[in-house]
């Protein structure tokens, strides 16, 4: 029943991740205009349409198109797979909510680059003669993305988080699983502990009785 629960919560946060992000996208390409930059907190954030044919943060722009979905799957697959291994809300609640997030925002991703939607929705003027292609960008901090020295500094919800989760996940893997482990390690020495002494006990009462 426990497992189950788990499985509830990481579906729930998937599935909001997923809603959310489709929904900000349909939004920002009806209300948007193409490389029009409007200022919400100066130049640290601003709102602009951008349509990314590449993966996360523009990467792997220039690749085969049916590489980019195929990777998204994979990537899906793979994420799912270990939040249905690993994930468990009780005793690594962090690494659960990092996967679900990373599920929600691959998904995400994935139905944009797939079925090219919301994209599609966009009737304003595209650049070079291009269509309405890639997935629907439109959160835009360059002044991070020139100080990490990384291109185009625009992207989404499911963008982010893929990269809160990501961070999240490296942090539960890096300090809280071996905290865990130790935690685990003791138990078993403990445990070990007792059921030596309850066979020395035993061992003491047979030799009385004798």
């Amino acid at each position: 029943m426990k497992k189950y629960l788990s499985y509830i919560i990481s579906a729930s946060i998937a599935l909001s991740v997923i809603v959310i992000d489709f929904i900000s996208k349909i939004i920002a390409v009806k209300v948007l205009t193409f490389g029009e930059a409007i200022p919400v907190l100066g130049e640290f954030l601003k709102i602009e349409l951008y349509f990314n044919t590449g993966m996360v943060f523009s990467f792997l722009e220039n690749a085969p198109k049916f590489v980019l979905p195929l990777a998204s799957f994979v990537m899906s697959i793979l994420i799912g797979f270990m939040l249905f291994r690993y994930g468990d809300i009780k005793k690594r609640p962090i690494g659960t909510v990092a996967l679900a997030l990373m599920l929600g925002g691959a998904i995400g991703n994935m139905i944009d680059r797939t079925i090219n939607f919301p994209a599609m929705l966009y009737t304003g003027y595209l650049p070079q003669g291009e269509t309405n292609v890639g997935v629907v960008d439109f959160i835009n901090t360059e002044w991070l993305f020139d100080i990490l020295h990384m291109p185009n500094g625009v992207w989404n919800i499911a963008d982010g988080c893929l990269v809160v989760g990501t961070i999240a996940l490296a942090i539960h893997l890096i300090f809280l699983d071996k905290d865990d482990k130790k935690v685990k390690n003791q138990k078993e020495e403990n445990q070990e502990s007792s059921d030596n002494n309850d066979e020395s006990l035993e061992e003491s009462d047979e030799v009385k009785n004798d």
